[in-house]
């Protein structure tokens, strides 16, 4: 394993990383990401390919507009232009519908640079609170440390165009249910975009200390609320790409493409996701352009 691990970060190093590089993109892509007992749904192949002219990087971008997001309203350099977001029930072999794909596009205007800082990415596409709230479950994420790797007889490979983590998440979705899980990240980088992939490790479904659950948040009479009985979670997979455009000076157009397993229990089958989720992805878009502008 060591052995391995060296020849692909010299191979990296040597030839400079694409993302044909980053392994879980293309298993995000094909076979896709487990969601119940049927066959893995699929995500979709980036919007914005790499190797683009300016007039080609239009196109993509039209493919995306419409009537309520014309192409101008996208391009415009403002902190509260429009985005795309798509919400879709996913069925799959088992004529099950618990898969729940989410796609976002919108266009930002800042540093490449600072995007591609160990984390940046992570911490604003992570999906879920990170904060504590006074009555709430905690919530937390942390990069798995090097002995906590060993441990379980995982390495990580990472050059200057590539980099490699398990990332452990807690937190809660919609207040209703709290998700725990282990993501096996890779980030790719190439002179024109980067790219951040992120699948929930199987390697982790009965693990000690960093095991893939969920459980129901259950509230008290007085508002408090607790976590119950865990159970064994497996589907979510996601991945951001940030590609630099050629015109206007200064754009970068950013995808995140997510497909996750919804059980039933979750909800009851209550539609959460597409009533509270745009004011959210509308609020983080926001303060991710400010933030953006600020830089370092």
């Amino acid at each position: 394993m060591l052995l391995s691990s060296c020849c692909l970060i010299l191979s990296l190093c040597s030839a400079g990383a694409t993302h044909d590089d980053n392994q879980i993109l293309q298993q995000l892509l094909d076979p896709g990401v487990p969601v119940g007992s049927g066959a893995p749904l699929r995500l979709p192949a980036p919007t914005m390919a790499d190797g683009l002219d300016a007039a080609a990087q239009k196109m993509a971008i039209k493919g995306i507009a419409d009537a309520n997001h014309p192409l101008d309203a996208l391009l415009r350099k403002s902190v509260v232009s429009p985005f795309q977001l798509s919400i879709r029930s996913e069925g799959n072999a088992a004529n099950e519908t618990t898969g729940k794909r989410v796609d976002i596009f919108f266009i930002v205007y800042g540093d490449l640079q600072l995007i591609t800082k160990e984390g940046w990415l992570e911490e604003r596409f992570s999906f879920g609170a990170k904060e504590e709230a006074e009555g709430k479950p905690p919530a937390k994420s942390i990069v798995l440390a090097e002995n906590d790797l060993k441990k379980r007889g995982l390495e990580v490979a990472a050059s200057e165009r590539f980099k490699e983590g398990y990332d452990f998440a807690t937190f809660s979705v919609f207040d209703r249910v709290q998700l725990s899980g282990t993501g096996h990240v890779m980030q790719t980088q190439t002179a024109e975009s980067v790219v951040v992939a992120s699948l929930l490790s199987p390697k982790f479904a009965d693990d000690a200390e960093f095991a893939n659950r969920w459980a129901p948040i259950e509230r008290n009479d007085s508002g408090v609320e607790t976590v119950g009985k865990p159970q064994p979670y497996a589907g979510y997979g996601s991945y951001v790409k940030v590609t630099k455009l050629h015109e206007p000076a200064g754009a970068l157009f950013i995808e995140y493409h997510l497909v996750f397993d919804e059980p039933k229990a979750w909800f009851g089958g209550a539609n959460l996701l597409r009533s509270k989720l745009p004011l959210l992805v509308q609020d983080n878009i926001r303060k991710f352009r400010r933030e953006l502008t600020k830089g370092p």
